[in-house]
Parts: C-alpha cells; structure tokens; sequence
C-alpha cells in the first residue's frame, strides 16, 4: 500500500479495532498484555507478545484494480465505489460489522448480514465514525469524532465506567480500551489525557473499579486549544495550537503538521510538542485537506497533484493565519515534519521558501514519482490505490505533474536552511529518498542543506533516542534565528 494508503488505514484501524491485545506505556516503554489464563504480564516489545488465538475471519477484504473495496463472505460480497474505504471490523454468528464511507461523505458503521444481505446503517449527521470497541464477541461501542474521540455506548457497564474514569482524573480527554481479558469481563486500557502520558489500568466492568497499572508523573503546564481558520477556497480548516504556560513575549514558531496525510492530530498530550514547548516555542498544527476525521470529501481533496497543492496551500495560509496572532513572534518561523509531513516540509521550503527560516525533515519523500515506484515490500503496496491517491506513474502528465511537486526536482530553489534526518533501514520511505537529495545537493553546491542519517527504520525506537534527536532539532532551529 501507499504511504498515503498506509497511514489511512492505520489510522482507521488504529481505532476500528480499538481491541488490540495490549496496552502501550509510552513514558516506560513497556507493554501491558492478557496471557490465555487472563493475567497481566508485560512485555518491551509488543511483537514479543504471544497472540491469544481467535476465530479465524469469515471474511475477506480484496482491493481491486480500480481501488475500489470488496468485503467477500461465501458468495456474497459488499462493495464500494473507488476511493470509499470498507474494513471489517468484527463478525458476530450472523453479521459481519464494517466501517465504511460506501455512498455517504462520513463514515458509517454498517452492519451486515450476507445471508440475506440486510445492511443496518449507524450514521451521525456531521460526524466520521472511526470504529468500534469488540471483544471479537461482541459490539460495546461505537467510536467516532475526529480532534476527540466520541462513544455510542451499547454497554451500560463500560459507559458508567468511562464516566467515572474521567470524572476521576483532571485534564483526562478519553479512554481507549485496548484488550478484553480472555477470562472474564476486564479491560485493559489507556486514560488518554492532555497534558500527560496515557495511564494504563485495568478496567473492571462488573464491579464498576479500575486499577493504574502505569502511569507518568510528570505533568505539562502548556495550553493547548482548538484553532480553527478558513481556506481561500472557503474550507474551515481545523488546527491545534500548543504555548508555553503564562508565556510573557511573543514566541518563535514551529509549524508541525502530522504525517500520512490520513491521520489526524487530535486533541490530547504529545510529548514531542511539549518537548519543544519547553524549549518555549509555540507549535501550530493544521489538519490540512486529506486528514481523516472530517468527512471523505474533505480527505479526498488531498489526493493526487492538485490535492497535494491543496495540501500545502492549506499549510502556508494556516502560518499566515498563526503568525498574525499577538503572541508569535513574526520574525521566527520554522517547520518541522515527518514521513509525509517530511515531504510538506521541503516541498514548502522549495516552493514557498521565504515562510520558513529553518526547517528540519524526518525520513520524508523527495521524489513522487520514484515514491510510487519503490515502495518496499514491507510497505504493502498497491499499485491501484496509488494510481487513484497520487497519479499513474505510466501516465506522462502524471509524471510530469508529480515531478514539480518533488523537492528533489525543485532543490535549485531552496534559501532556506534545512536538515534532513534519515533511517537507514527505513522500511516505508526508502533511504534512497534521502541518499537522492544528497547527492543532488552536492552536486548543485548547496551550503543551506544538512544530513543526519541514524540506523533504524520509519520512527525512533523509544522516547529516549527521539529526545535525543529533538534536541539536535532544536539546536537546529535556535542557529538560525
């Protein structure tokens, strides 16, 4: 699949199966999981986690050469036109429970039962469901929203619980319930809060308690809002602006978009945001066209070149939006960004190089069109999805229009300083991505443009090695007022 493709579905099924067999501690490292006799036990890594055995799926999903969906039971089968997402997201004896965005601008959950092929539709006016809470057995919610996360509860137990959970813990914003125990009706899960790590507990819903199992100390004093503004083409674009608490001057900037771009940067506790925070800078991060959460015609604006510019246009008019607010320090802007949002970042900096004074890309992609082309395997590609997300790399004008959207093809117009950070096992973004722009920035002499490559692959292996990195981004950014 596409990196486009990738973060969309992992974002959905981030949430769609809200059920999955542990519980990260993001501050320790740790995992939290159910052994098959229901105890606790934890783990390092979560792919050292033995996996409970459950029913195999009735149901098959198939992309086909259109990128249209197929969900397939037997015979049966449960379309949807290209470019609207199917996922199964659990099977009960007679029905099989899908999200899906089949004929509708938000996505529905559907309930579907092939024998007879009756489709019970759950919709809210305005709203995009993101999936359900299962045990594999059955339904106990429905989740939806897109900077929050929102229930329909169908278990009058686990809604008391939520309700006392966050009653019970100030500035906590959800719960996520990651694993029912295999033994008995407990939970394991995360109270997500915004100004702190999750807390993992134990949730008890017969007896209505919960226990913490982990959970961080240290507490952010940032303020963090909702900041909505309005494109030129009259699309409310929604963003999430973090400052440093009682902050007496006006403050430098980092424009920080999120990745894929089928994600969404919601409303809650992020520790690189408060790390730079800390360091007293005011982060700005848009939802630009293509995040998920707002509708399939808001995220469908984002595909192929002339959503990619939508996408960038929405980036610089929301930084002309923020940098006319009384407390940012106009003469200081800077960008930072990784996977896609390593892509946002030099594309902007090549095409729009007088926003920014300095910018910092993490394993991003400089050239669409190879992008398209070399996708590792562990990526999981699909050719069709691709063609329908960014263009056909078969297709001259496509090529010729993904070509001047690439970093690598517009580096003789780069001003601004950047660095540019690399894995070299990165198993999404090749490292040649990175190895390209080198050599191209040798070879057009550029002295603005600086590499940092690291072992690894997509991503920091914890906390502690991203810090690390942060600071460099920082110190980065300060030599460059």
């Amino acid at each position: 699949m596409t990196l486009f493709f990738k973060q969309v579905l992992f974002a959905t099924i981030l949430a769609s199966s809200f059920c999955c067999q542990y519980s990260f501690a993001y501050d320790s490292n740790k995992v939290f999981y159910f052994s098959q006799e229901g105890e606790i036990k934890t783990s390092s890594r979560s792919d050292n986690i033995p996996r409970i055995q459950k029913n195999p799926p009735r149901c098959s999903r198939k992309i086909a050469n259109d990128g249209s969906f197929e969900i397939r039971h037997s015979e049966k089968i449960f379309s949807a036109p290209p470019g609207d997402y199917i996922f199964p997201v659990m099977e009960d004896e007679n029905s099989i429970w899908l999200l899906s965005e089949k004929n509708c601008n938000f996505a529905q959950i559907v309930k579907w039962q092939p024998d007879n092929d009756k489709v019970q539709n759950f919709s809210i006016t305005g709203n995009e469901f993101v999936g359900t809470v299962t045990d594999g057995k059955k339904i106990y919610a429905l989740v939806y929203g897109s900077v929050r996360l929102e229930y329909i509860f169908f278990d009058n137990s686990m809604e008391q619980l939520q309700k006392k959970i966050l009653r019970e813990n100030k500035n906590a914003v959800n719960v996520v319930w990651d694993e029912h125990s295999p033994i008995d009706d407990k939970w394991l899960a995360r109270i997500i809060f915004i100004d702190r790590f999750d807390s993992v507990i134990l949730a008890d819903l017969r007896s209505n308690t919960y226990s913490i199992l982990s959970e961080s100390k240290k507490i952010s004093k940032a303020e963090k809002f909702i900041a909505n503004y309005i494109a030129s083409d009259g699309e409310i674009i929604n963003s999430i602006v973090t400052l440093p608490p009682n902050a007496s001057k006006k403050l430098p900037l980092v424009v920080f978009p999120h990745g894929g771009p089928g994600t969404v940067t919601m409303l809650a506790y992020d520790y690189r945001v408060d790390f730079l925070v800390s360091r007293g800078f005011a982060v700005f991060q848009p939802n630009y066209r293509g995040s998920r959460g707002f509708g399939k015609k808001f995220r469908q604006q984002g595909w192929r070149t002339m959503g990619i510019k939508r996408q960038l246009l929405d980036v610089i008019e929301g930084v002309k939006y923020i940098k006319n607010k009384p407390y940012i320090d106009k003469s200081r802007c800077y960008i930072l960004g990784g996977s896609w949002a390593g892509y946002l970042t030099m594309a902007l900096l090549t095409l729009e190089n007088s926003l920014f004074d300095a910018g910092v890309s993490l394993f991003g992609s400089y050239n669409l069109v190879s992008m398209l082309t070399s996708f590792p395997e562990k990526s999981g590609a699909n050719t069709a999805l691709d063609k329908l997300q960014l263009g056909d790399v078969n297709n001259r004008t496509d090529v010729e229009e993904l070509k001047k959207l690439s970093p690598l093809f517009n580096l003789q117009k780069l001003t601004t300083p950047v660095l540019v950070i690399h894995f070299k096992d990165d198993n999404v973004i090749e490292f040649d991505q990175a190895a390209a722009l080198q050599q191209q920035a040798e070879k057009l002499q550029l002295k603005n443009i600086f590499f940092i490559t690291a072992p690894g692959e997509h991503g920091f292996e914890n906390i502690a090695a991203e810090e690390k990195f942060y600071d460099k981004i920082v110190d980065f950014f300060n030599r460059h007022p």
